[in-house]
């Protein structure tokens, strides 16, 4: 009697990230700067639990220098999206005025109209 031919499971898309970022060689380098557009201590940015902090000293007071972290694919592009829009955050603060397209947004859901006030 033949037997059946063994069928492998396929592996899902997550099961494939996991097995590429074992692989070292794909890791990448991502910067997280000293300091944030007002030149206080970059607040650093968290993935979960993971922590990415400017350079600190043994007691854990920053340096005043940025850091690097050598991490896989997946998690250096989450890093740099959230140092993204954290510096775009702090960009809308230092505008004149208000953000356009954000108010809009905020009159959408709301009965109170938001109004500029660019002499704030």
């Amino acid at each position: 009697m033949p037997q059946a031919p063994v069928v492998e499971p396929k592996k899902t898309e997550r099961e494939l990230i996991l097995e590429r970022n074992k692989d070292q060689a794909n890791w990448e380098w991502v910067e997280i700067p000293a300091t944030d557009l007002f030149g206080e201590s970059h607040p650093g940015v968290s993935i979960n639990f993971e922590r990415f902090d400017p350079e600190k000293d043994e007691e854990g007071r920053y340096t005043g220098e940025p850091k690097k972290y050598f991490v896989d694919p997946e998690k250096a592009k989450e890093v740099r999206r959230l140092l993204d829009q954290f510096l775009r955050s702090q960009m809308r603060i230092m505008q004149p005025g208000q953000d356009k397209k954000m108010v809009a947004q905020m009159n959408k859901g709301s009965k109170a109209q938001i109004v500029s006030n660019p002499g704030f």
